[in-house]
């Protein structure tokens, strides 16, 4: 606590010295003046009595997305009344839209007053955290019960949290229980100076997730009897990678669908430019109205379809892999029982990659010659490719029993 004046300061500082970058945002992005305000913990009227209808309940922080995402799979936080705080603005749109019993803001700058202010407002029981969504002033602001629970430690965040030595063992001195995901993220946290009765090692609660159920009306849910080939969460750069291997396999297999669902949906304009580019006819998924035709290229152009479009696939390509971003999740195509191809940037999912590659469904390509040809093993030999898909489901299945011990235990802490 004695290190929060420092880093206030340093914080104001920063804020300072990237105020000018805010003005601009100001003239140029629309969504950056609608959210400026609770930026700010300053909440129209009707974001107030909404804030107050909550008063007394749950308080979950999670980043974005995908940090939404997974608490939307706990069921220990469905049908619950909750307050819920993002990073992000599409994290709370998300959040808007999977928790409608629940308010959602953006968190407001990480100073103790604005926390101050907006707890004054919203009076939350209880504090849940997701991952390692780590900032002081949200830390020490509260008294309340704090729980960080599916806690991790990327590499980079690792070697900053070894260095902050009192701060950080002070930091986490506030929870009462870190349920730290696996080995790997208990030991890190244990030391940086979690203590050791508030640390437990429990389950990945993105293995929890159920499958979403799919439409059967919807005749773009039609089970394909050809080849379809899913490229999920892509950044810039690997839509060209995918498409070299897709046009080279093509060659071969002129049947091979291709789905592109890129990580950021505002993206799917600059996909189609460039499959338009390489002279390849593709369609929005928003616009189909028939199942998934041979040769057909397909742009994923809405959130939350990803999951349900694995389902659709034969195997399945996990973007962020082929670039610095680390990676994203590869459980969802898992637990659909896919084969999964990747890239050779992981860091972000090192423990969850070596699960599945001990059990043999998911392969690492170095290069885009090397995932050119495990889609091509996969194409010619289906009892090869079914079997890495089994190998895959029952590698998340066996993690699915441990998360829900974890749930269990969230359940227990809500309850005190």
């Amino acid at each position: 606590m004695k290190y929060l004046y420092f880093y206030q300061l340093l914080y104001i500082a920063v804020f300072a010295a990237i105020l000018p970058l805010g003005v601009i945002l100001l003239f140029l992005k629309k969504s950056f003046r609608t959210s400026l305000h609770q930026r700010l913990a300053l909440y129209s009227g009707t974001e107030k009595k909404a804030l107050e209808s909550v008063k007394g309940s749950v308080w979950i922080h999670a980043s974005s997305v995908g940090e939404v995402k997974l608490v939307s799979k706990i069921p220990a936080f469905r049908n619950i009344e909750a307050v819920i705080t993002t990073s992000t603005s599409t994290g709370r749109d998300l959040a808007v839209k999977l928790f409608p019993g629940c308010c959602a803001v953006l968190m407001p700058l990480d100073l103790v007053f604005m926390w101050k202010r907006f707890l004054k407002i919203a009076g939350p029981s209880k504090l849940f955290i997701a991952e390692t969504e780590l900032w002081p002033a949200l830390v020490f602001s509260s008294a309340i019960p704090k729980a960080l629970f599916n806690a991790r430690m990327s590499d980079e965040k690792y070697g900053i949290y070894k260095k902050l030595g009192t701060l950080m063992r002070e930091l986490l001195a506030e929870f009462d229980v870190i349920f730290a995901r696996d080995e790997k993220n208990y030991e890190r946290f244990r030391s940086v100076g979690a203590a050791k009765n508030s640390l437990k090692l429990l389950g990945n609660l993105k293995y929890l997730g159920e499958k979403p159920s799919i439409d059967l009306s919807d005749p773009r849910f039609t089970s394909p009897d050809h080849p379809v080939i899913t490229a999920g969460s892509t950044h810039e750069g690997e839509e060209e990678i995918i498409i070299k291997v897709i046009q080279r396999l093509r060659a071969r297999h002129p049947e091979v669908s291709l789905i592109i669902a890129p990580r950021h949906i505002n993206r799917a304009g600059a996909v189609r430019k460039l499959l338009d580019k390489n002279m390849i006819d593709n369609v929005l998924w928003s616009n189909k109205k028939e199942p998934v035709n041979p040769g057909e290229t397909i742009i994923v152009d809405a959130m939350g379809h990803l999951s349900s479009v694995y389902s659709l696939s034969w195997m399945v390509f996990i973007g962020g892999t082929f670039d610095s971003t680390g990676g994203h999740n590869i459980i969802e195509p898992a637990a659909w029982g896919k084969p999964v191809a990747i890239g050779p940037s992981y860091r972000n999912f090192t423990g969850e990659v070596e699960y599945f590659r001990e059990y043999g469904g998911l392969k690492v390509a170095n290069r885009e010659v090397n995932l050119y040809n495990i889609f091509l093993k996969w194409l010619n030999d289906s009892g090869r490719r079914e079997e890495d898909g089994v190998k895959n489901l029952k590698a998340a299945d066996k993690k699915r029993l441990q998360a829900r011990i974890l749930n269990r235990e969230i359940e227990r802490f809500m309850e005190r």
